[in-house]
């Protein structure tokens, strides 16, 4: 806490509480926000404007009556509220003007002349609106933490030269988007556009400094080059190791190598090598630089037919992305997006490379979670191996929205750790704004490649942000009239680090059993261990629990006791009745169930049935007693009144707990360590299952519902009270085994 930020704050309040549309300004002794907007609201009132509900502004009527009705009574000895208000808010700045009285003095003007040599103008004393402005703010003019001091030295220099354009900016040290922009009111103001700057890298920008280019750029301009240059290579040259530009005004050989090596980076072409050509400085200023340089990579939602393709391959187009799942438009307008088997082959047989994306969603920060990511990546996983992708490619999850830095470290960050747990089989890359793809590669090790959609030039992750290192693909125009029959594309440049898909493997589209959690089961199958109508496969058999697997086909999925709803697995997600119904299970259950483990149940179907059951009639043996549970997974609704659609494939499990030793009497000598003990080994056997995913169902149909459980166990000879007892304990273990 500040006292004399408390004491302006009081001030405040007892000053303007009784102002209509005053808002009372917390009297924390912290600065923020409120403080700033009882200062401007303090200064509007003195200046005779009617305040107004809402956030006020320092805006072009405050500021033209600032300048009218104060400016000029800024002499030492001036007693004012407007005193009071100018030493409240360099307070508030946490700039010290060394007293709160009303009166302007010294000390009042030295803090002027701080809060300008802080900005990087001169130093002359007066406060004009214009400074004002940047008082009234909470942006900072000093170095804050993460900020660089080679950006602030050109914040600074920007407010020299170029204020009358841009405001005083801050100058802290954080390349943003006014920074971004001030360079080209900078260029702009330079080549003799001051006129018309706005801030826009336009068509009369463009032109202008082509002519200036062939004519020679003078020093300044080069300054602000070598500027753009080092905000752009900032993060590339330190990986490097290399030298950064200096900002000389000098178009020297080091400026030539870093602007040749830019050029490499972001693989500009056509361009004059080491010079800041149109092409080159397009890139410099925006995000998706020239939208008429050479590219060898497109993406659209399109689904591609032969003529499409083939237009794309007479186009010169080497990269070609496509979505794995989904649909777009709504409506009459909906439409399928997703990339089938035939257009991969097809695109492939063309000498075209596919590269697959998943987005399957509405941009929304609310949907971008750790179980959202665990679902998402098998769900990919699942489009990508039914297409016949192999083994080893990379697919590129879409963060297709403008996300701050907040927003990335609590929703895409959290999302992509839940990709890596879902994952399977293929690597991983991110697509999204440069900060995006930043800072979710940096944080989560296993992304990869970056897939940057830099044509969303207004998106603040773009500007401000340089390239991120790890760039595969750079989507930066927006083609809404394509190429022979194909409607609309995005060009993309390509880094050549991501070789994209060029074959396709076998793909088992007609059998549900899938190449990922799955491929134990398919290999059971091929090499006939499991066999359809055969004997069960043993999967574990020790002296503590056994499962077996069988392959069958009926007409029904069986007729048991205490029988679960049947849920469906919709898009290779299951339907979100399934959730709820865990959830309002037991405690244990219900937290568990919600994890992002039993998102695995989609196992490999893009549209099917679950269903699990207690067979509380089943024939238990003297010599292996225990539980039957079957848990059946269908490519059919088992439900349906239908015959034909009944008669269908699954996969049942059979999950036994050995008693051997844990008869009702030897149960009841146990201590409850002991029992606990005994069902942690079951869990650690159980647990490589549980990470290929069969495992989880084990758990699912073992721990569905204690009473459902208690009461199966409990007609086979084995007390109700004695099973929930012993099946909670074995979910702690089970937990901890996984855990």
């Amino acid at each position: 806490m500040d006292t004399m930020v408390l004491a302006t704050q009081k001030w405040l309040n007892k000053t303007y509480g009784s102002v209509a549309n005053y808002k009372q300004v917390p009297e924390t002794g912290n600065t923020g926000w409120p403080t700033i907007y009882g200062l401007i609201r303090g200064v509007q009132h003195e200046l005779g404007i009617a305040l107004q509900d809402g956030s006020p502004a320092f805006g072009e009527a405050t500021s033209a009556a600032f300048d009218a009705k104060v400016v000029h009574n800024l002499k030492k000895g001036y007693k004012s509220n407007f005193v009071y208000l100018i030493q409240g808010a360099f307070w508030a700045k946490g700039i010290s003007p060394e007293e709160f009285t009303g009166t302007y003095s010294s000390y009042t003007e030295s803090a002027i002349k701080s809060l300008q040599s802080d900005a990087g103008i001169p130093t002359t004393g007066v406060l004009d609106s214009q400074l004002a402005q940047a008082l009234f703010d909470m942006s900072a003019f000093v170095l804050v933490s993460g900020g660089d001091s080679n950006v602030r030295q050109m914040q600074q220099y920007l407010n020299a030269d170029y204020r009358q354009y841009t405001g005083i900016l801050p100058t802290d040290g954080i390349y943003q988007r006014a920074t971004n922009t001030a360079l080209i009111y900078g260029v702009q103001a330079e080549l003799g556009l001051g006129d018309i700057a706005n801030g826009f890298w336009g068509p009369t920008t463009i032109s202008t400094y082509k002519s200036a280019f062939s004519n020679g750029l003078g020093d300044k301009v080069i300054k602000l080059i070598q500027y753009a240059l080092y905000v752009n290579m900032k993060e590339y040259l330190t990986t490097k190791g290399a030298k950064k530009p200096a900002f000389t005004g000098a178009l020297d050989s080091s400026t030539q190598n870093i602007l040749s090596q830019f050029q490499n980076f972001m693989m500009l072409d056509p361009v004059k090598t080491g010079q800041p050509d149109s092409t080159t400085m397009y890139s410099l200023m925006l995000s998706s630089g020239n939208p008429a340089r050479n590219f060898f990579g497109m993406d659209t939602s399109y689904q591609l037919d032969a003529s499409m393709i083939k237009a794309l391959v007479d186009y010169d187009v080497n990269y070609v992305g496509r979505y794995l799942t989904g649909s777009v438009g709504s409506g009459e307008s909906e439409r399928d997006k997703n990339l089938t088997r035939t257009e991969a082959q097809n695109i492939i047989d063309a000498g075209l490379k596919l590269v697959p994306i998943y987005q399957d969603n509405t941009p929304s920060v609310d949907y971008f979670t750790y179980n959202q990511g665990v679902s998402d990546a098998q769900s990919a996983v699942s489009a990508a191996l039914n297409i016949g992708i192999p083994n080893g490619q990379t697919i590129y999850f879409a963060v297709d929205m403008d996300m701050t830095d907040d927003e990335i470290t609590t929703a895409a960050i959290p999302y992509f750790q839940g990709i890596v747990a879902g994952i399977s089989h293929y690597n991983i890359g991110v697509y999204g704004t440069r900060n995006v793809s930043s800072r979710v590669s940096h944080a989560v090790s296993s992304v990869l490649y970056s897939y940057v959609s830099n044509m969303s030039t207004g998106f603040s992750g773009n500007l401000g942000f340089s390239q991120p290192t790890n760039w595969a693909f750079d989507q930066f125009f927006e083609d809404g009239v394509g190429v022979g029959p194909l409607p609309a594309l995005d060009r993309v440049a390509v880094s050549n680090t991501d070789r994209g898909v060029k074959n396709l493997v076998d793909s088992r589209t007609t059998d549900w059993v899938d190449n990922s959690t799955w491929s134990y089961i398919k290999n059971l199958i091929s090499s006939a261990q499991l066999t359809l109508e055969g004997s069960p496969h043993t999967v574990i058999n020790s002296p503590a629990v056994r499962m077996t697997v069988s392959y069958e086909n009926k007409t029904s999925m069986g007729s048991r006791s205490f029988l679960t709803p049947t849920f469906s697995i919709k898009n290779g997600k299951v339907d979100k009745s399934f959730l709820n119904y865990m959830s309002q299970s037991n405690g244990i259950i219900g937290s568990y169930a919600l994890s992002n483990t039993l998102d695995k149940f989609t196992v490999g179907l893009s549209t099917g049935f679950i269903k699990v059951s207690v067979d509380s009639s089943f024939n238990f043996t003297q010599t292996q007693p225990g539980m039957h549970i079957a848990l059946e997974v269908s490519n059919k609704n088992p439900n349906s009144s239908d015959q034909v659609v009944k008669n269908t494939t699954f996969i049942k499990f059979d999950i036994y707990i050995n008693r051997n030793r844990l008869n009702e009497s030897e149960t009841n000598q146990m201590s409850s360590a002991e029992v606990e003990a005994y069902y942690k080994m079951i869990a650690k056997e159980a647990e490589p299952w549980a990470k290929a995913g069969l495992g989880v169902m084990f758990i699912i149909g073992l721990f569905l519902g204690v009473s459902e459980v208690g009461s199966a166990i409990s007609a086979g000879g084995v007390a109700a009270a004695e099973a929930t007892t012993i099946f909670i304990q074995a979910v702690r273990g089970l937990i901890a085994a996984l855990a």
